[in-house]
């Protein structure tokens, strides 16, 4: 990685476009969302903000949660 570059991630409340580290990931194991306040489990992560209006509309829209984790309905 370039000295001075920062990782820009795509809220999925919102639509965002932020610096990585301003935003929480999630993971999908074994079926249910997890929080990954490390952003080091394995699997495919989704990122949102952190203020709970952008989470609470993650959580409410289960169909925009399987396309983001890429799940089968």
């Amino acid at each position: 990685m370039k000295k001075g570059h920062v990782p820009i991630r795509t809220c999925r409340g919102c639509g965002r476009r932020v610096p990585q580290a301003e935003l929480v990931r999630f993971v999908v194991m074994n079926g249910i969302v997890w929080e990954d306040g490390e952003k080091t489990m394995p699997g495919r992560g989704v990122y949102c903000c952190r203020n709970a209006q952008c989470q609470k509309r993650f959580d409410k829209k289960r169909k925009m949660q399987r396309r983001s984790f890429r799940l089968h309905a």
